[in-house]
C-alpha cells in the first residue's frame, strides 16, 4: 500500500471518528438539555404554586389547582402557599371579600385579574368589631397581613378598602381599618394596572406604635380614588397610607403613571410623618 493510500485512509478514519464524536456530543447535549429542563421544572414546581380562586363556585376544601377545583377565598389560597414559596393566584371575575386575614408573611403572593377589566376583579375588606390590646373596642377590617418578608404583587385588580354602613360603629385606628397591615412586619406591595378605591379605611398603614412595622409601596399604572360613601354616616380614615403613631417611619413610596382622583395631592392621600419616606411622589 502506497504512502498516499495510507494517508487517505488515515484521513478518512479521522473524519469518521470526528463525525462519530460529534454525533455523540450532540446526543449528550440533548440529554443535558433535557436533564436541565427537568431540573428547572422540578425546582419551579417545588418552590411555586399556581392556584385558582372562584368566590361563587369555589370551596376552600378544594386543592385550588384548577378552575374546576378552585378555592373560594383569597385567604384560603394564601394559606395553601408554603413559606418561602411564590404563589400565583388567579381570580375569577366578581367581588372577592376577605372573610379573614390573608397571611403574606415569608411568601410572594401574586394576584392576577385582568388588566383590561380590572374594575370587574374586586378585592374588599370586611368590617368586624374587636378589642384592642388596651381593651378598647374598635372597628377592624380583614386585611393582607404582610408579616416579615411578605411580598404582595397584583395586576389587573381593584382593591376596595373598608366600607362601614353603620354610623354608630366604634372608631377605627390606622392599624385596625387598613386593607394592608404592616403591624409586626416589613414587606412590600407592588401594583400595576390596578385601582385602589379608598372608602372608610386606609389602603395601607405604617405601624410604629407598640410593635414596629413598615411596608413599601410601588405602583405602575395605578389609579387611587376616593370611593362613594354618601350612603353612610361613618367618617372613617380615607387615605392611601395612614400611620399608627407619630414617629417617622422609614419606607419607600414610588409611582409611575399613577393618578389621584378625589385627593388634593399625594400629601393629602398619605397621612404619615414624611421625614423618613423615600419617594418620587411627595
Amino acid at each position: 500500500m502506497s504512502l498516499e493510500t495510507q494517508i487517505t485512509a488515515l484521513v478518512n478514519a479521522a473524519n469518521n471518528l470526528t463525525s462519530e464524536v460529534a454525533n455523540k456530543m450532540s446526543g449528550i447535549d440533548q440529554k443535558v438539555d433535557k436533564a436541565t429542563t427537568a431540573v428547572d421544572e422540578f425546582l419551579k414546581s417545588s418552590t411555586s404554586r399556581q392556584l385558582y380562586v372562584d368566590a361563587i363556585n369555589g370551596d376552600d376544601g378544594n386543592s385550588g389547582v384548577s378552575w374546576a377545583n378552585a378555592k373560594r377565598t383569597i385567604s384560603g389560597a394564601c394559606a395553601a402557599v408554603p413559606d418561602s414559596f411564590l404563589g400565583v393566584i388567579r381570580l375569577s371575575k366578581g367581588e372577592h371579600v376577605l372573610d379573614r386575614d390573608a397571611s403574606i408573611a415569608g411568601k410572594v403572593i401574586t394576584l392576577i385579574g385582568n388588566t383590561s377589566e380590572k374594575a370587574d376583579y374586586a378585592i374588599r375588606g370586611m368590617p368586624y368589631l374587636a378589642e384592642s390590646s388596651s381593651g378598647a373596642t374598635f372597628t377592624y377590617s380583614t386585611s393582607f397581613a404582610m408579616g416579615l418578608r411578605g411580598y404582595l404583587v397584583a395586576a389587573g385588580v381593584t382593591f376596595k378598602t373598608l366600607f362601614v354602613e353603620d354610623g354608630s360603629s366604634p372608631a377605627m385606628r390606622a392599624y385596625s381599618g387598613s386593607l394592608v397591615s404592616s403591624q409586626s412586619a416589613h414587606g412590600m406591595v407592588l401594583l400595576q394596572h390596578s385601582i385602589i378605591e379608598v372608602n372608610h379605611g386606609p389602603f395601607m398603614h405604617q405601624h410604629d406604635g407598640g410593635s414596629f412595622g413598615t411596608c413599601d409601596l410601588r405602583m405602575r399604572a395605578v389609579t387611587t380614588t376616593k370611593g362613594d360613601v354618601s350612603g353612610s354616616a361613618y367618617t372613617g380614615l380615607r387615605y392611601l397610607v395612614d400611620q399608627n403613631g407619630e414617629e417617622a417611619v422609614p419606607y419607600e413610596l414610588y409611582g409611575t403613571s399613577v393618578e389621584l382622583i378625589g385627593f388634593a395631592s399625594w400629601a393629602d392621600a398619605v397621612r404619615v410623618n414624611h421625614a423618613n419616606i423615600t419617594s418620587n411622589l411627595l
